[in-house]
């Protein structure tokens, strides 16, 4: 627990990339001093949603926060979530969920929203996005300029400007490779 791996998908071989020491006597003074653990991200399921890969559900443990599963059509939202996830949804919401994540967000609560592209209307899920100007487009986004794909223009290499969050991502040279990119219009 107190070292990050990293598992090469071809020969299976884990190598430790860095340490988690510090999220780890981090999170055990919180709830020595506190009496509180890690802050709860509670992950919405019941409409098909993708599990979380592996490698973002242990760096989200590495960062002191625990990962919940919550069924909304038969469960509240609980009072300890500090952010609710919506991973990937399959197919809509139902009126009642969607009253109580707007109940939620309304209350200053926090959420995010990774939705892949479906075939599938999420309507109701799109009525959240439309109240904070943000329609979900029921198209892919395709890019003509071949210096940004790598050799299919549904698989997006975007260009992205210099900002503090990104700054790992361009010191490094890393690549972000976007796949079938759902396309998002601001509304009024």
């Amino acid at each position: 627990d107190l070292f990050n791996y990293y598992t090469d998908e071809q020969t299976m071989r884990q190598e430790i990339v860095s340490l988690a020491i510090e999220q780890q006597v981090t999170n055990a003074i919180l709830y020595v001093t506190t009496g509180k653990s890690a802050a709860v991200i509670y992950q919405v399921q019941g409409h098909g949603e993708d599990s979380l890969p592996y490698d973002l559900e242990r760096q989200l443990q590495n960062e002191n926060f625990a990962l919940k599963e919550l069924t909304l059509a038969t469960q509240p939202i609980p009072k300890d979530v500090a952010l609710l996830m919506v991973y990937a949804p399959k197919q809509d919401f139902t009126a009642d969920e969607v009253a109580k994540i707007r109940e939620y967000l309304a209350n200053q609560g926090r959420a995010i929203f990774l939705i892949d592209y479906t075939d599938e209307k999420l309507t109701n899920l799109n009525s959240i996005l439309n109240s904070y100007g943000i329609n979900l487009e029921q198209q892919l986004v395709i890019e003509g300029d071949p210096n940004h794909h790598v050799g299919n223009p549904l698989l997006i290499l975007p260009q992205y400007n210099s900002h503090p969050i990104l700054k790992s991502v361009t010191s490094n040279q890393m690549p972000v490779l976007i796949p079938l990119t759902q396309s998002l219009k601001l509304v009024e």
